[in-house]
């Protein structure tokens, strides 16, 4: 989370399933920080509002890798040497990318369809719900040097994806 729901990512449980096999092998947890009342992921352990700042900056200290959105944290992983994946929609990678980062640390920018960032706290539609779920998936497997079995590609999301629907 972030307090702007513009820079929150809509397609994280997806990421999470994907990787989620990967990091059982090999007994890797995913904890999920953030504000309360933040919807919780499946397969992690959910400590949203539920930590402080130093809490959650000795959390992301002992990680192998942080991954999130433009926010707090992705500074304070930059700043504590620790590997960043992190997705940038409304924003930028150049105007609010943490300003320490590891060789691997990996910052996404959306496509946004050509246009230059909002900046908007009420963005329609939301662009970092551009960037590819696979691109995703890849970047971390990368950067925790584990190889793809599987290669996945996105064909369509399209705007009612996730949500629920009854005929």
């Amino acid at each position: 989370g972030s307090g702007n729901a513009s820079k929150n990512y809509n397609y994280w449980q997806e990421v999470i399933d994907f990787i989620k096999p990967y990091l059982d092998e090999l007994n890797i947890n995913i904890v999920q920080l953030g504000n309360e009342g933040e919807p919780p992921i499946e397969h992690a352990v959910h400590l949203q509002g539920k930590t402080t700042i130093h809490q959650s900056a000795f959390l992301v200290k002992n990680s192998l890798l942080h991954i999130g959105n433009d926010s707090m944290l992705v500074h304070v992983a930059g700043a504590l040497d620790v590997p960043v994946l992190a997705l940038y929609g409304p924003t930028s990678a150049a105007n609010h990318g943490p300003f320490w980062k590891t060789n691997n640390s990996v910052l996404i920018e959306s496509h946004r369809n050509g246009k230059l960032p909002s900046f908007s706290f009420g963005e329609n539609p939301r662009t970092i719900d551009m960037i590819k779920i696979e691109e995703v998936v890849d970047t971390v497997l990368t950067i925790l040097e584990l190889k793809p079995k599987n290669k996945i590609t996105s064909l369509h999301i399209g705007e009612k994806y996730g949500q629920r629907a009854v005929e």
